[in-house]
């Protein structure tokens, strides 16, 4: 399993993040369950979002931001991913 660190930059027209809103916040509840959304959140001047996913591959890991309503409703207006080694605390 590799944990994958996601730093999502989002657009600035506040109605398109609304129009998807409700979506998003499913599917990642979802991905939570499925264990392979550890953390997510917004960042406090709602610019983007930190995700971290423990998954098989990074093939996964694209195809589900695919899916994410944010990814296909345009909210979300830049992807980096990084591969991440926790080495100390509970994600570790």
């Amino acid at each position: 399993m590799t944990t994958h660190v996601v730093h999502w930059s989002y657009t600035s027209d506040k109605s398109v993040m609304e129009a998807s809103r409700a979506g998003h916040l499913a599917y990642v509840k979802q991905l939570v369950s499925d264990g392979k959304l550890l953390e997510a959140g917004p960042f406090e001047d709602e610019s983007g979002a930190l995700l971290i996913f423990r998954l098989e591959s990074a093939g996964e890991l694209a195809e589900l931001l695919q899916r994410d309503p944010y990814t296909s409703g345009g909210v979300v207006t830049e992807t980096r991913i990084y591969d991440w080694r926790p080495m100390l605390g509970p994600l570790s």
